[in-house]
């Protein structure tokens, strides 16, 4: 009896099915070496979680949960152990808070500094527009940006305007401080630094948005851009060491190692690992989806967050995807890792708490 041209059909289709997958999926994908992620507990905070996690001494975690699409919002207090709420304050920032002894700070529409014990706003600082970055602080002050175009230095204890410094473009990148030093980009690609005066003291023009965090290592400064160069300046006086360029639009802040490796992910879907004295490129690896989060590194791992939703664990020095875990939404936040643990929120609005397992 001979095969109906639908039998050979299937058969040919299953057959190169089967060559795809294993000629061009990474190993780590198909041979079964991958370490499970155990879910400990998940916390659902009924809103977009943007923001990082933030790890109080106390054993506890501050989440500040916000959606462009949604204006309710909170910051939640919940155990760390076990993802119980504690309590929660009826307002959030679009950015992660910020924690300075009984003093939470928080940043959207204005900057709230609450007390923690009681609950009553210290103080509020409206500034000109919505603030989408986290507030640094530095010498009894908060440094911030604002789609308003300006950067800001507020007093800490009672929100105090000290200066502010009006750019050339919206501000939504969070900035980064050293000894001496304000840096940060625009949405026109401008990178700027400043002293702590508030004076420009030079910058640097990329060719599109910036909204990545700039990382500081050494004499240099390193930010990502929208026109999909990783950058490094001298902090000097902002001249080009190097730059590489990925695929994609840089979203997510980078992240450099002990060893002076620089780790980036790009809306090309891949995750680079570069040498940080000459930007030449060590590795890189395809995700599944554009690279939405921030790179956080712990124990020679890389953990990184798509938009797809899943968050993988990367070993640095090879690149070979380790594990992965897949949320309900995209990713925004940086994975934060603590105590064995993977704390990981998504846009789905769940706080994630994991534990590595050992595949069988």
């Amino acid at each position: 009896m001979n095969e109906s041209p639908d039998v050979h059909n299937s058969s040919y289709i299953i057959i190169v099915v089967m060559l795809f997958l294993f000629f061009f999926l990474p190993e780590e994908l198909y041979s079964g070496n991958m370490k499970k992620l155990e879910q400990l507990w998940s916390f659902d905070s009924n809103r977009g979680l943007i923001a990082n996690p933030l790890f109080l001494k106390n054993g506890r975690i501050c989440l500040s949960a916000k959606h462009e699409a949604n204006p309710r919002g909170a910051t939640f207090i919940i155990e760390a152990s076990n993802g119980r709420q504690v309590k929660n304050f009826p307002f959030c920032g679009f950015s992660s808070p910020v924690i300075s002894g009984n003093k939470l700070i928080s940043s959207w529409h204005r900057i709230n500094c609450t007390d923690m014990d009681t609950g009553k706003i210290i103080w509020e600082f409206t500034p000109g527009g919505r603030t989408y970055s986290t507030p640094v602080i530095k010498d009894k002050c908060l440094f911030f940006t604002s789609v308003d175009k300006c950067i800001y230095r507020i007093g800490l204890s009672d929100g105090r305007l000290i200066w502010k410094f009006k750019t050339d473009g919206t501000l939504v990148a969070r900035i980064a401080l050293d000894e001496n030093s304000v840096y940060t980009g625009n949405e026109n690609g401008k990178f700027y630094c400043l002293d702590l005066t508030g004076s420009e003291r030079w910058s640097f023009k990329s060719g599109k948005s910036i909204r990545a965090a700039p990382l500081i290592t050494g004499d240099n400064v390193i930010f990502g851009s929208f026109d999909g160069n990783l950058y490094c300046l001298s902090k000097k006086d902002g001249k080009l060491v190097w730059k590489h360029q990925t695929g994609g639009i840089i979203f997510g802040d980078p992240a450099i190692s002990d060893d002076g490796t620089v780790y980036a992910g790009s809306g090309d879907k891949h995750i680079y690992a570069l040498d940080f004295g000459s930007g030449r490129l060590i590795w890189k690896t395809a995700l599944e989806s554009w690279i939405s989060g921030s790179v956080t590194l712990h124990d020679n791992k890389v953990f990184v967050g798509d938009y797809s939703g899943k968050m993988y664990v990367l070993d640095a020095d090879s690149g070979k995807i380790e594990a992965v875990f897949k949320t309900a939404d995209w990713i925004r936040a940086k994975p934060v890792v603590a105590d064995g643990k993977i704390y990981l929120a998504s846009m789905s609005g769940t706080l994630h708490c994991l534990k590595y397992c050992k595949g069988e």
